[in-house]
């Protein structure tokens, strides 16, 4: 039995063999032709899970490849639904003590799939699971006839603090994967995060390439915290499998305990395939926008005046404020965001919690600032960090032990905040009361919800593994973020975490606005924002600008350039610019706020290839609304000019900003040339069919 779906570049193929065992024999831009052998086909593993107790059959070391179930799981049904915008096909695979449903999603026209497993104990006594894949593909891009260590590019989104969205390509061998000529190896390419910022060190996604075959398969992993994917060969030489997930038992602390006809219910993934990086790209930003909640709040993607980045830096007044207001209105601002430090009389970082005003700083109450806002004309918004609480906070007394993360019989603390536990009703109730309070009593229409801590492997207070408590913890915060934004349909939310450490679509799904960085430098906020097309839909990036009074004017542009294609969050020394200054900074905004209907559908394209951090010039087109943007940058390049490579030809090239520049643009075809006579300066340009 073969299932079939083709959407867009994307071919899909899985078959339930003779013998009942599900077998993944295709998932690419390529049609599957059906000539496999079964000798093949019998080590291609169309799902993945592993139960407590039971015999793992294969040579693996700690490969995820050859579980207990991949050998006695048969199919037992399948259902397939039509939707209004796709289709769902579910498998159901079965033996004495589990049921596995391996779920996959297709939206019409985007090539490419959602998917999940629900695995159900219908024994009578308890089952342990320690895996489960989310998505097990095996025989991955095998297609041409070189060797699969030389043609297969692996492509890696390392991601940290003020630095997101690095990308890196590496052969195989460089991975440490070679052929043993006669059997297959025990390692694996592996990519791991643990904890509760899902992306402090990678982003949750990954890519691969065939070279010669001119195919590229792009993954995301959509969960909040704990997640794992991992490369390595199977049993059938120049095969190699691809299994992602969410929590594992070995790397990351997770084992769940099912009770009789309890189900447990994967983190969702998803998986995009064409033939280039753009397009599959594409094809992922696509499906991006199919998921994400529509807002009514937020979608025109209003510019934001933040007073942290540079500014006012957790120490606002009410007269501070209003100087800086003045300004931010000034420019073009269209929202206005009182950052950290309005609730502190002391320590603006040990105390927070208790979330109320600092009279100290507002002697006639916040609601002062807020309605200065809004007579300027913007809209106020306001921070906080809902999910701890500061360690000198003074409504600890009020909450016991059963309201924070649990190790070794003592709350976790880091950073001088304790982690709270969001599977707690009193928990949830406290911060709905306080959100809700603080949008009604201050007349908000944006709220920053940040989280500076890592609360780490998890907690082991009700559950059957820390990684257990911590996968709960994550989903109900999740769920707690959705009612939020049910009952504040038309308030913004702003998804942060220290900037990019919580940068995944189990969060993105639901906020329009994520803030991609806390870079405070203006020349490396320009790769990330470069890069962040990879990581999130241009329309949902937020990205700084924060000029400083004694910056030139190439910085300034440069600042304001990073920003133009994805959503404005405008900080820096308000208060000390010129009125050139000031000038030169609402024609930026000026001109974002003529491309939004560009970046609202954009698809974008990297004329260099994969972006890398090495780059010294650096550029990213975007189409969309029948037109084509891109802003590009001179780094320390020594070169004054540079040609870029472009998707098409084009007749000619305009610069939308700056207004006044000695920079020159010209475009022959496919190709734009750009002299910028300074290092660390940039354009952002119109290219014309």
């Amino acid at each position: 039995m073969l299932f079939q779906y083709n959407e867009g570049p994307l071919h899909f193929a899985y078959e339930v063999r003779e013998n009942g065992m599900l077998a993944s024999v295709n998932l690419s831009n390529l049609p599957y032709d059906g000539e496999m052998s079964e000798d093949i086909k019998k080590f291609l593993h169309g799902f993945e899970v592993h139960l407590s107790g039971r015999n793992a059959g294969d040579h693996h070391g700690l490969k995820h490849h050859g579980g207990c179930g991949t050998w006695t799981l048969k199919y037992r049904s399948h259902r397939e639904e039509r939707t209004e915008d796709g289709y769902l096909l579910a498998i159901t695979l079965r033996d004495a003590d589990i049921e596995l449903t391996q779920f996959f999603r297709f939206y019409n026209g985007i090539g490419a799939v959602r998917a999940w497993a629900e695995v159900k104990n219908i024994s009578a006594v308890p089952v342990g699971l320690e895996y489960v894949a989310s998505l097990s593909l095996s025989g991955v891009l095998a297609g041409g006839e070189g060797s699969t260590m030389e043609k297969l590019r692996v492509l890696i989104p390392h991601n940290t603090w003020k630095r997101e969205a690095n990308w890196k390509v590496h052969t195989l061998s460089a991975l440490g994967m070679n052929n043993t000529y006669d059997h297959i190896g025990l390692n694996r390419i592996s990519v791991t995060n643990t904890g509760t910022w899902s992306t402090k060190e990678y982003l949750p996604m990954g890519g691969l390439q065939n070279t010669e075959t001119n195919s590229t398969l792009l993954w995301q992993i959509e969960h909040n915290g704990s997640w794992h994917w991992e490369i390595g060969e199977t049993n059938a030489k120049e095969h190699l499998y691809l299994k992602l997930s969410g929590p594992t038992e070995s790397e990351n602390g997770w084992h769940k305990e099912l009770a009789p006809n309890e189900c447990f219910v994967s983190v969702p993934v998803a998986i995009a395939a064409a033939d280039t990086f753009d397009h599959a790209l594409r094809e992922l930003n696509n499906y991006r926008r199919r998921i994400v909640r529509p807002r009514p709040a937020g979608e025109g993607l209003p510019v934001v005046f933040n007073d942290y980045m540079d500014c006012l830096r957790t120490k606002p007044t009410t007269e501070k404020e209003k100087e800086v207001i003045d300004v931010a209105a000034a420019i073009g601002a269209e929202y206005y965001c009182i950052d950290a430090g309005w609730y502190a009389e002391g320590s603006w970082w040990n105390e927070v919690g208790k979330w109320e005003e600092a009279r100290v700083r507002f002697p006639n109450g916040l609601r002062e600032v807020t309605d200065y806002i809004r007579a300027k004309g913007m809209i106020p918004g306001m921070w906080m960090e809902p999910e701890v609480m500061g360690i000198e906070c003074p409504l600890l007394d009020r909450f016991d032990d059963s309201c924070f993360f649990l190790r070794n019989g003592r709350r976790v603390i880091d950073h001088g905040r304790y982690q709270l536990d969001m599977r707690n009703e009193k928990v949830r109730r406290y911060l709905d009361e306080t959100v809700d309070r603080l949008i009604r009593d201050y007349g908000l229409g944006f709220m920053k919800l940040d989280y500076n801590i890592e609360g780490g492997i998890g907690t082991e207070r009700d559950a059957d593994s820390v990684g257990d408590g911590l996968l709960e913890h994550n989903r109900a915060y999740t769920a707690w973020l959705r009612g939020v934004m049910e009952r504040h349909p038309n308030v913004i939310i702003e998804n942060c975490a220290s900037g990019g450490m919580r940068m995944d679509y189990a969060q993105l799904s639901l906020c329009p606005f994520q803030s991609t960085t806390d870079q405070e430098d203006y020349r490396g906020r320009a790769y990330i924002a470069r890069a962040s097309a990879t990581a999130l839909l241009p329309a949902q990036a937020g990205t700084w600008s924060c000029p400083l009074a004694d910056q030139d004017d190439d910085a300034i542009v440069l600042n304001m350039v990073n920003l133009i294609a994805l959503r404005p969050y405008i900080g820096g020394q308000a208060m000390l610019w010129s009125d050139a200054q000031k000038q030169l900074i609402a024609e930026g905004v000026a001109v974002h706020k003529s491309v939004r209907e560009v970046i609202a559908e954009a698809e974008a394209f990297f004329p260099q290839g994969v972006p890398s951090y090495d780059d010294k010039w650096l550029a990213v087109g975007y189409h969309g609304a029948g037109r084509t943007v891109m802003p590009v940058w001179r780094m320390d390049a020594e070169e004054e000019s540079f040609t870029f490579p472009l998707d098409g030809d084009y007749t000619s090239v305009k610069i939308l900003y700056p207004q006044k520049t000695d920079a020159q643009v010209d475009v022959k075809g496919n190709r734009l040339t750009v002299t910028l006579p300074r290092r660390n300066s940039a354009v952002f340009v119109e290219l014309f069919k």
